[in-house]
């Protein structure tokens, strides 16, 4: 186990690596804020007294119980404050008690999501939701087994179906009452600055906005990153060897989708597809595509592909032809169809 100070800056690729290991991004410098209050979940460690240590649920008088003690109410105090305010609460009754008040799982709170994301709208997010393996005792500075506490902003936006490639991560903005913020996710993902992963409070507004000029290439480096999602689903449907919904990672351009059901059936059209959306704001955009599997990923040309959307290959103007003309000499094709066709033939050709 690791005790010890953070350093103040982490490097891209150090911040990557502790993600990968630990599966959370640390936020070590937020739990020192962070004040309880009802619905949270504390880890009351009482060292070398096993039997005073205990998990509790804060309830809604603000209050934990202890034996002997009573009831302690811990409302409103910093995880600090709380072991401190446990250790004279404990102290008629051991010798210089030495108490840690650990966060497993914050209370829920309700924020909104608007803009560049996936799922736009409100959620009661709860603590419980991200546990795993993370950081914990960060009034130590310890890793090891535990629930990562914090609602971060990074961690709503994962849960909200992650940011579109269309998204500004430099200008994201949170709206907390009368007050904003202003987050530059890009940082995070290149220097690690952990302030920019901004711990979120009941009621807080996030709004991610277009970026004027899309960079593919930043586009992917956020796809890939912890707060995206781990996969999305695409619907392919047309004339391609393996249609249905396709499970992908994010980051994968329009034409890498088609090739992942198999490639073309026989009677494809194999120049262009089309791209239909779901936007955030609830309309459709349909988009002809024209296909280059060579092509590098670009807004326009080979955009990446988002959850939900859904990719359409058509049939080749050859193959429509013969399904046509199969249909009119099949041995079901009544005579007066053919004759009425022919008909309607010679008096265009009359005129």
């Amino acid at each position: 186990m690791f005790q010890g100070n953070w350093p103040r800056a982490l490097t891209g690729a150090s911040t990557a690596a502790l993600i990968s290991f630990y599966g959370v991004a640390p936020v070590l410098a937020q739990d020192a804020t962070y004040r309880l209050g009802p619905q949270d979940i504390v880890r009351i460690d009482v060292f070398n007294f096993p039997e005073f240590s205990s998990t509790q649920t804060i309830l809604q008088d603000g209050t934990v119980s202890l034996p002997f003690v009573g009831t302690v109410s811990l409302d409103g105090l910093t995880l600090k404050d709380a072991g401190t305010e446990l250790s004279r609460k404990l102290s008629p009754f051991l010798r210089s008690p030495i108490v840690s008040v650990i966060l497993s799982s914050a209370r829920p709170i309700r924020v909104s999501l608007v803009g560049e994301i996936g799922r736009p709208g409100s959620y009661t997010i709860g603590g419980q939701q991200f546990a795993g393996t993370g950081v914990a005792a960060a009034e130590l500075g310890t890793i090891g087994p535990a629930a990562q506490p914090l609602i971060t902003l990074t961690r709503a936006i994962q849960l909200a179906g992650g940011i579109s490639a269309e998204a500004d991560v430099r200008r994201i903005l949170v709206q907390r009452g009368q007050e904003q913020y202003r987050i530059n996710l890009w940082n995070l993902l290149q220097t690690g600055d952990l302030s920019q992963d901004l711990r979120l409070a009941d009621g807080d507004i996030v709004r991610i906005p277009t970026a004027i000029l899309p960079n593919p290439q930043e586009a992917i480096e956020v796809a890939s990153s912890n707060f995206s999602p781990t996969s999305i689903t695409a619907l392919v449907v047309g004339e391609v060897l393996r249609p249905g919904p396709q499970q992908i990672p994010p980051g994968i351009p329009f034409n890498q989708v088609i090739l992942r059901t198999g490639g073309f059936t026989s009677n494809a059209r194999r120049d262009k597809a089309q791209l239909v959306r779901l936007n955030p704001n609830g309309t459709v955009t349909r988009r002809v595509i024209t296909l280059d599997f060579n092509q590098s990923v670009d807004p326009e040309k080979n955009p990446l592909i988002q959850n939900q959307d859904i990719l359409i290959v058509d049939r080749s103007a050859l193959a429509v032809f013969s399904d046509t003309a199969q249909q009119l000499f099949s041995p079901f094709t009544s005579f007066a169809a053919i004759t009425g066709l022919f008909r309607t033939f010679n008096n265009n050709r009359n005129r």
